[in-house]
């Protein structure tokens, strides 16, 4: 990819498709569920992709899987390196459907020398898929171009094409120009063309602010995410803080009472053994079982703090 096919703009990549596919695609999510991609490997290697497997009216995701499995199979089969993002791609974000395009569009043009397909018959291969040939959603556009619209060539690297390629349609020629004695008016043919070519432009201009419009979109909503989870993260940073000021607190306090109840002349003293018992117990069932029968050996009863003795309690009621 390095030899600058990232380069290509989508307006080229989208003639490129519906001239080869002979489609009306106006977005390149559009070519999100894999079929396209299936069908442009087809017209690479006629009669080898196993077109009948791919459905090119997918909607959902297990759909669109299914279609790359088959592509990625076919890929190995052919000894091609590339591992397609699914995940990614199925979710028709248009980056990384047009990175995926690009990359195709530059290997279909250093087989063919950037020529395109010849004999082949897009919509006849087409109805041999699952679900026939592409319908699109409903109400849209997308689909055959009508019979009336002539397909262009699209122009492609020049690189000398590799052996085994496809059959390859001739570059057409330039048509000659009028000689000096022809009327200066524009032939009705010609103003239709430049009436059409304006049309184009227009819908050219529309699908480039429908794309800017999904990536301004995209980024923010990513802005917004980092936003929140860079709020999250501090919220924890000072809570762990926290948290180790308030261990560093307590276990002060604790070695205190340690050096006190090891200080010569205190250490004899029964009650500071049985604090000392206290800090030392392995776990706090019993240090309150040395608590407990304290209270009772020097106060002849067991006393409990409010907490202790609503979960006493609580427990009571529960059985």
């Amino acid at each position: 990819m390095a030899d600058g096919a990232y380069f290509v703009g989508r307006h080229e990549l989208l003639a490129w498709i519906n001239s080869t596919l002979d489609l009306n695609v106006t977005k390149v999510e559009q070519t999100a569920s894999g079929a396209i991609a299936c069908q442009l490997m087809d017209a690479l290697f006629p009669g080898e992709f196993p077109m009948h497997k791919v459905d090119y009216n997918a909607k959902n995701e297990y759909e669109m899987i299914n279609n790359y499995k088959t592509l990625q199979a076919f890929f190995t089969k052919k000894g091609i390196e590339k591992t397609t993002q699914v995940n990614k791609l199925i979710k028709g974000r248009p980056l990384d459907n047009m990175e995926f395009m690009q990359w195709l569009k530059a290997f279909f043009d250093r087989e063919t020398g950037g020529m395109g397909v010849e004999d082949y018959d897009p919509v006849g291969r087409r109805m041999t898929c699952k679900t026939g040939d592409f319908r699109g959603p409903p109400g849209s556009s997308v689909g055959r171009p009508s019979s009336a619209t002539k397909r262009a060539t699209p122009t492609g690297v020049s690189s000398k094409p590799a052996s085994g390629a496809s059959r390859v349609r001739k570059p057409t020629t330039l048509a000659k120009r009028p000689g000096s004695g022809s009327s200066g008016k524009a032939t009705p043919s010609a103003a239709a063309a430049a009436a059409h070519g304006t049309e184009e432009d227009g819908t050219e201009e529309d699908v480039s602010q429908e794309g800017n419009a999904a990536y301004r979109a995209e980024l923010a909503a990513r802005e917004d995410e980092i936003k929140e989870l860079t709020a999250q993260v501090s919220e924890l940073r000072l809570q762990a803080e926290e948290s180790l000021r308030e261990r560093e607190f307590y276990y002060g306090k604790l070695r205190e009472v340690e050096i006190l109840c090891q200080t010569p002349n205190i250490c004899d003293n029964e009650m500071i053994k049985v604090v000392e018992q206290i800090l030392y117990a392995p776990n706090e069932e019993q240090a309150r079982d040395i608590v407990r029968q304290t209270q009772m050996e020097y106060a002849g009863q067991v006393y409990v703090d409010a907490e202790e003795q609503n979960g006493d309690a609580g427990q009571e009621n529960g059985g």
